[in-house]
């Protein structure tokens, strides 16, 4: 499966309405779950 696939399922089911505040946000952010991958711009919303 190549990345755009996977993404394009993963944004294809139902998104709750509403408004979010952002809650964090990281210029130059490293994941902590997918072996420090970077992750820039990051918004934390939950």
């Amino acid at each position: 499966m190549c990345p755009n696939e996977q993404f394009r399922r993963m944004s294809e089911g139902p998104h709750p309405a509403g408004v979010f505040s952002i809650l964090e946000k990281d210029k130059n952010h490293q994941s902590s779950t997918d072996n420090n991958a970077t992750m820039p711009n990051m918004n934390r919303l939950t």
